[in-house]
């Protein structure tokens, strides 16, 4: 493979895709420890410095070489909208006891659908409340998860979820990432980033501690990687899991 340089991404993916298989990385860590800004960038370099799979077929597709298929980047917040969208009025109901008597309609916006910061300053504070979703969207999240991998052809996927296995998602993964950073670092991008007080913006870590179920380290197979943050500590965190990846592609 040569130097592990920033291509490391797309020269891993490009295995992949020329031998026509999947490899899935799932990615969690802590709240704000940097997960999507890691999964995008890799899925940035990926896109970025392809490698090719013969001259010939790069020249006459004019993609200088890129695969057709750019590495799969799965959000499973995203998904969890998705889920909620589709079951915003049961959603509604089952909640709807742990309101207050006041504001019973607080869930739903105008067009029939969830409003999402008024269900999270629920959730985030009643443990109940948040129970009571995650049995509701859990297993919707994971089959539509599950169904994006399968009808992937191959190549790089990447699983991106803070609970990734209170889900059980890491049955879906080949590896799993766990990027981490200071306490203080996390908090300040979580009140620049979700716009929230330190009161709410500390509920959220500590609910968050609560539903972080890290497994046995026999159980997964766990790379664990540090994001500071900023470009450099992306490409430090980048460069230590591509020299992993690419150990575990070629095992």
């Amino acid at each position: 493979m040569g130097g592990y340089a920033l291509s490391s991404f797309a020269r891993i993916h490009q295995r992949l895709v020329e031998e026509n298989r999947r490899f899935v990385v799932g990615i969690t860590g802590g709240y704000c420890a940097g997960k999507s800004r890691l999964a995008q960038w890799i899925v940035q370099e990926g896109a970025r410095t392809q490698g090719t799979r013969g001259s010939s077929q790069a020249e006459s597709s004019g993609q200088g070489g890129v695969s057709e298929e750019p590495i799969l980047h799965i959000e499973v917040d995203h998904l969890g909208h998705q889920a909620l969208e589709q079951q915003a009025s049961r959603v509604e109901a089952a909640l709807r006891g742990y309101l207050d008597p006041n504001n019973q309609g607080q869930l739903l916006d105008p067009r029939g659908g969830i409003n999402r910061r008024a269900l999270g300053g629920l959730v985030f504070s009643n443990p109940q409340a948040l129970a009571t979703l995650e049995s509701i969207t859990h297993p919707a999240m994971v089959e539509l998860a599950r169904k994006q991998i399968s009808d992937y052809p191959g190549g790089l996927v990447l699983l991106n979820a803070a609970i990734l296995f209170k889900m059980n998602l890491e049955s879906l993964c080949d590896t799993v990432v766990w990027v981490d950073a200071p306490l203080l670092v996390r908090f300040f991008r979580a009140l620049e980033r979700d716009n929230l007080g330190i009161r709410q913006t500390w509920q959220r870590f500590m609910t968050q501690g609560r539903m972080k179920s890290q497994l046995p380290r026999e159980q997964a197979d766990i790379i664990c990687v540090s994001n500071w943050g900023g470009t450099g500590g992306l490409r430090r965190a980048g460069r230590t899991l591509a020299k992993t990846l690419w150990n575990r592609i070629e095992a």
